[in-house]
Formats: structure tokens, C-alpha cells, sequence
């Protein structure tokens, strides 16, 4: 089943001094040793003036380096403060990170930006925030996954609607072919189902293994997305790429009352998978009396 795959990071928060990063910038650049050792350690005489236009330079060098090197490694530093800060909920240290200049947009080695992890954990203000700063509502991670279906997954109805009047796109799709739609049919999460169907999401799609938001509804036993979903036309028969129908997925999960639902709105009772196996099948196989009981009595063969 599609899913979105979130992992837990640790966000090393830490802070670089100016007289550290010359430290180091000067112990891991040998250009600058050599220049010392040309201006100070050579036994050639030189004038008064010479030496100190050496030292000087050498001075001014480092300095602007130093510089340079601060403001890189500061603003990498800006940009995992402010995905930690929007990951953990603290909207005071986003808006003063973003007033410093760090990146709206900033990512993890994932490709998830504030925003995604916002959208995740339902900080609805950190969102709005960061979508107030142009953050974009599009950009994906490196498996193609949104904000949108983040807070889809997450289950954070207000964010959803918020991105999508930010023109999030509904139906885009990750590197499995998934969509908001089916995240939140996976998930349970009732009230987005209705946002997305309402706002026109693909109740159509399919990821690359074929499956729907249907088959996700019905795997996990969302009696109210399965509800949403067949009164809004979804395929009660729609098979993937292994032949597999919703209905197989209830009865092969122990979920009766999707059964149920699924046999009303005509589901097949007798369409058999790519290893010839039917719902009832699959049902004798893990034991669900009731469930097989169901089938039978509403016409399944043996």
C-alpha cells in the first residue's frame, strides 16, 4: 500500500564562533601557511614597511575569508534551525530565523522543507507562516512527496485547505505513483477524504502497483473513507497489478464491516486474484468465521 515514509530526524543545533572558523579555515587551507611562512618565516630582509603590508595582507585575507566561510557555514546553520524549529512547534524561533534570512524553502538531506514538517505535525500558524513567506506549496522531497500529503497523512484538515487555496496541487503524485487522496484514505482521516473529493481530487488514481484510494480504505478498515469513496463513484471491482480487489483486502484483514459496505455497493464476489485465490479464500486462510459466513450467504462460491 502507498504510504507516506516518514522518518525521525536529529537536528544538531550548533553555533560557530568567528575565532573557530579562522582557526580552522586556516589549518585546513596550506595556501595560508605558505603565505605566512613567504611574509614571516622567510630570512630574506625587508623592509619595516614590507613586513607590514605583508602582515597587513595576510591579515585582510584571512579576515574576508573568514567572512565567507561564516556566512556559509551560518546560513547552513540557519537552515537546520529552522527545520528543527518547524518540526518541533516553535513559531517564535521560525519567524526570527526567516527575519534572518534563512531559506523559506530550506531541505534536509530527505528533500523536506519546513513547511512539509509543519504540514506533518499540524502546526497550522508555522504553516501559514511559511507559506506568507513564499514558501512552495510544490516542491517535492526525493520521493516525490508534497506538503500537501503530509498534512493529508498527518490528518491536519485546516492545513490541507490552506495549501490548497496556496495552489497545492491535488492530484500530484510521489515516486509511487501516490496521491494526498489515497494518504488520506490510508490514514483514516475522514475529514480530509471529504476536503480532497470536494476540492476535485482523482478518486480515479492509481499508483504504480494499480492500487486506489478505495484498496487503501479497505486494507486498513476505514469504514467512513470506504463510505465517502463509494458514494463519490469510486470502482468497488478495480484490481492491481496482482489482481488484488478491495474487497479481497477487507476479508483478507478481518474487516467486516467493509465487507459489508463493499458487497452492498456490488462488489465481485467471485473475481479471483493472479494466484486464483477469491475473497472467500482469503478469509478461510486467516480464520475470519464471520467473514466467510458473509460471503457465502451472499453468494460467494466455494
Amino acid at each position: 500500500m502507498v504510504s507516506l515514509h516518514h522518518s525521525l530526524i536529529a537536528l544538531r543545533i550548533f553555533f560557530i564562533t568567528d575565532d573557530i572558523i579562522s582557526r580552522y579555515y586556516i589549518r585546513s587551507n596550506p595556501e595560508f601557511k605558505l603565505k605566512a611562512t613567504l611574509l614571516f618565516g622567510s630570512k630574506r630582509k625587508g623592509s619595516i614597511m614590507s613586513c607590514f603590508k605583508g602582515y597587513l595582507l595576510l591579515v585582510v585575507s584571512v579576515y574576508l575569508s573568514t567572512i565567507l566561510f561564516s556566512s556559509v557555514a551560518f546560513s547552513q546553520d540557519m537552515q537546520k534551525q529552522i527545520l528543527h524549529a518547524s518540526w518541533t512547534g516553535e513559531i517564535d524561533v521560525v519567524s526570527g530565523l526567516l527575519s534572518d534570512g534563512a531559506e523559506v524553502d530550506a531541505k534536509d538531506n530527505a528533500g523536506k522543507t519546513p513547511l512539509m514538517y509543519a504540514s506533518f505535525n499540524g502546526y497550522t500558524k508555522i504553516a501559514n507562516l511559511l507559506m506568507e513567506k513564499g514558501a512552495d506549496v510544490n516542491v517535492k522531497t526525493v520521493k516525490g512527496q508534497t506538503a500537501l500529503m503530509a498534512a493529508a497523512f498527518g490528518g491536519n484538515p485546516r492545513i490541507v485547505e490552506n495549501l490548497l487555496d496556496a495552489g497545492a496541487d491535488i492530484n500530484a503524485r510521489d515516486a509511487l505513483g501516490g496521491t494526498a487522496l489515497m494518504d488520506a484514505s490510508f490514514k483514516g482521516n475522514a475529514d480530509i477524504v471529504k476536503i480532497l473529493l470536494s476540492r476535485g481530487a482523482d478518486i480515479k488514481a492509481r499508483d504504480t502497483l494499480g492500487g486506489t484510494p478505495l484498496m487503501d480504505a479497505s486494507y486498513e478498515g476505514h469504514e467512513e473513507v470506504v463510505k465517502l469513496l463509494l458514494a463519490r463513484g469510486a470502482d468497488v471491482n478495480a484490481k492491481n497489478s496482482k489482481m488484488q480487489t478491495a474487497l479481497m483486502d477487507a476479508s483478507d484483514q478481518g474487516h467486516i464491516e467493509v465487507v459489508r459496505l463493499l458487497i452492498a455497493s456490488g462488489a465481485d464476489l467471485n473475481v479471483k486474484n493472479y494466484n486464483g485465490e477469491t475473497a472467500l479464500m482469503d478469509a478461510e486462510k486467516r480464520g475470519f468465521k464471520e467473514i466467510v459466513d458473509l460471503l457465502k450467504k451472499a453468494g460467494a462460491a466455494n
